[in-house]
Formats: C-alpha cells, structure tokens, sequence
C-alpha cells in the first residue's frame, strides 16, 4: 500500500514518491466520485512552484482526447489553487462534476458548484481554486503545447520543471 505524504513530512522525500503521494490522493477522489478511467490513461502533475508545493498551488491534467476538440479532467485537492493564466490558441468550457470552484475570470469573481459551466473564450485570463477539492471537465478546442502563457512570477517557462507525466 502507498502511504500518504503530507507537507510536514520530515527530511528530504524524492520526487518519485511525492508524485506516487499526489497520484493516490487524485486516485481516490476520482474513485469516491465514481469516475472511472481506462488503465494507462496520462496525467499531467502540474507543480508550477515546485512539488514541494503543489499541496498549494497546482492540479492535476487528465487527457482524454485531444484532436479538433479536446477533453481532459482537472482534478485539485482542498485548498488548491492554479495560478492566473491565459491561452493564445484555445476556447474552453469548464463543467464542474465534483467539490467547488472559485474561477477569477479578468478580475470578476465566479462561484461554481457541482453541476455548473462556465466557457472562457481564448486570450481570458483566469484562476482558480478549490477549499474542498474539486474534479472539473474541460472541453476545449485542441490543446497546443506552449498554449498557456502565466502571470505570476516564479512559475518556469521549461514545461519539464513544472509538469511530471504519469499513468493513471
């Protein structure tokens, strides 16, 4: 069995094991809201200030399709947040399956709730964040590497310092 780690944990924890951490948390939320997922489906652990922080500031990206339209999950723990950014290429709609979602859409602040969607149009900056965990649908157009321009500093621009790939 897989142990939890959690932001106190003492001592140096490799990165292997924080990821193997993160991917049992984001397991069990999809599990308790029963969403079900091929075996080997790819996942994207966004950690945009590092893993040692994504209990703060991060999610996780689950692809499901990527073609004219795209369609992938975005799951968060509690207290999560992702940080303001925009897209130069693609339109997305978020539909919110579980928890709850405060998305700062230009500076105007939405409240989501299960069940609710909310379609940002490309070059709309946005943010969000979650106080008890939340599992989003976005259906887009097609995602483009390098699509995702950031607004706050400290967030790397080599995608490889800030997302680890893995298997569902």
């Amino acid at each position: 069995p897989k142990m939890p780690i959690w932001r106190d944990q003492p001592g140096e924890v490799p990165p292997e094991m924080r990821v193997s951490s993160i991917m049992e948390r984001i397991r069990t939320m999809l599990t308790d809201a029963k969403v079900t997922l091929s075996e080997g489906t790819e996942a994207t652990v966004q950690h945009f200030h590092g893993l040692d922080k994504f209990d703060e500031i991060g999610g996780v990206l689950v692809n499901i399709v990527n073609r004219e339209y795209a369609k992938m999950l975005i799951v968060m723990l509690p207290g999560q947040r992702y940080p303001n950014h925009h897209h130069l290429q693609k339109e997305e709609t978020f539909h919110l399956l579980a928890g709850d979602l405060t998305v700062d859409v230009e500076g105007e602040t939405k409240q989501l709730k299960a069940g609710d969607s909310l379609t940002l149009p490309r070059g709309t900056k946005h943010a969000f964040s979650t106080e008890t965990g939340m599992i989003l649908e976005e259906i887009s157009t097609t995602y483009h590497k390098g699509d995702s321009i950031y607004h706050e500093d400290g967030i790397p621009e080599e995608p490889t310092a800030r997302k680890t790939v893995v298997k569902i």
